[in-house]
């Protein structure tokens, strides 16, 4: 339902800020702060919500990394999931488009 597809998206919201502010830069936290407004803006106007399973994934296979200490493997797994947020999003906008 629509409580769950919003509690969802504000976990993901609340990882994805901690995730920015482990790197101790403010404008990093302050750009992911942002495009939450933004993707929840979104979500409300036309439906657009990114918590599937793929991104779920991503998450778990971050934090694997993050906890194993593997700094190349986080950071391949971060460029894949923005990769892939991007391509989601880009996908849904021309969706709405057509």
């Amino acid at each position: 339902g629509i409580a769950h597809t919003r509690q969802r998206l504000l976990l993901d919201r609340d990882f994805h800020l901690a995730l920015a502010a482990l790197s101790g830069n403010r404008y990093m936290l302050r750009c992911v702060e942002t495009v939450f407004e933004r993707l929840i803006l979104k979500r409300r106007s036309d439906g657009y919500s990114d918590t599937g399973e793929v991104p779920h994934r991503e998450h778990l296979e971050l934090l694997g990394a993050l906890r194993g200490g593997d700094l190349p493997r986080a950071q391949d797994t971060l460029a894949r999931h923005i990769a892939n947020a991007r391509a989601r999003l880009l996908a849904f906008i021309e969706t709405q488009a057509g």
